[in-house]
């Protein structure tokens, strides 16, 4: 009956998806990737490539669900080249949308990628 924690449980339960959002980051970002090569590959065949790395190296407690959603099609033609060794996940990620000219949302069951 403390009103205090009422409100904060309240807060919990509205706050929740992005609450888990943030897990998933922070579990994604604790993923060090040992290597990837990437050579004209599309968006789609590089966040695979990253999905199955990540899964891989954490032993299959973190699965990455990446979304594209690019409605108008300025991703589909994408391609992506790079070469990199022992770099946190997001790391990876973020020079993979760099090259793709796409950002990252990250969601409650999902990483969600979307054209700049």
């Amino acid at each position: 009956r403390h009103a205090d924690a009422r409100y904060r449980l309240g807060q919990v339960k509205i706050n929740a998806a992005s609450i888990s959002a943030k897990g998933r980051q922070a579990k994604f970002d604790a993923v060090i990737v040992p290597e990837i090569q990437l050579d004209q590959a599309t968006l789609q065949e590089a966040l695979d490539a990253l999905q199955a790395i990540v899964e891989k190296e954490s032993k299959e407690k973190v699965t990455p669900n990446f979304v594209i959603q690019d409605p108008s099609g300025k991703l589909a033609n994408a391609r992506v080249s790079l070469v990199l060794k022992a770099m946190p996940a997001r790391g990876v990620l973020k020079y993979i949308l760099d090259q793709a000219g796409a950002k990252a949302r990250y969601d409650e069951f999902a990483i969600v990628i979307s054209p700049n």
